[in-house]
């Protein structure tokens, strides 16, 4: 019931990291993959050294979401990449959107502290398939808040309140996309 709690939170570094069968009540995201860790908001709300996560895989993941969050988060930051991600049939209610790849450290800027160039290029960001999510928001269904490459979502079947898909951010921000292949969406 507290806002902000991610269900499973992996920092990195790491590597050949397996998350299934996930079934519950989150606050936040149910699953967050990042490699970012220490790149934090003014909250200070990361924790760990970050570093490279590689051969992630998510599988089986129902939860209904109370306020803001994601089924799967995906982060990294520059010199912090992510690398090799594969999830499987995810399901979540209530959320504010239902995947998110990246953050846009929107928290970090409004706390008025410089994050500097922190955003990971598409090369720290790489190697994403998603196949096998159901999920509603009133909001954007799959958000984009950082630069990606080799991206495949597939077998999608949900709502949202606006777009499907997004890559514009907070303040107009606008990430890269390279390589993204978008497949099976059946989103009302």
């Amino acid at each position: 019931s507290t806002h902000n709690q991610d269900g499973v939170h992996i920092g990195g570094p790491g590597s050949r990291i397996c998350i299934t069968n996930i079934i519950g009540t989150v606050a936040d995201d149910a699953i967050a993959i990042d490699a970012s860790a220490c790149v934090e908001d003014f909250r200070g709300s990361a924790r760990g050294e970050g570093g490279l996560l590689e051969n992630v895989v998510v599988s089986n993941v129902s939860v209904k979401n109370l306020s803001a969050g994601a089924v799967v988060r995906t982060l990294s930051a520059k010199g912090k990449p992510l690398d090799g991600v594969y999830i499987s049939q995810v399901i979540i209610t209530g959320s504010n959107q239902v995947l998110k790849i990246g953050w846009d450290r929107w928290g970090a800027r409004q706390g008025g502290r410089d994050i500097g160039d922190i955003f990971p290029s598409c090369d720290e960001q790489k190697n994403i398939i998603i196949d096998g999510v159901k999920g509603t928001t009133p909001d954007v269904f799959c958000r984009i808040e950082s630069n990606v490459k080799n991206l495949t979502i597939r077998n999608v079947r949900g709502a949202c309140g606006t777009a499907a898909l997004s890559n514009i951010c907070s303040g107009g921000t606008c990430f890269s996309l390279e390589n993204v292949t978008l497949e099976d969406w059946i989103i009302e």
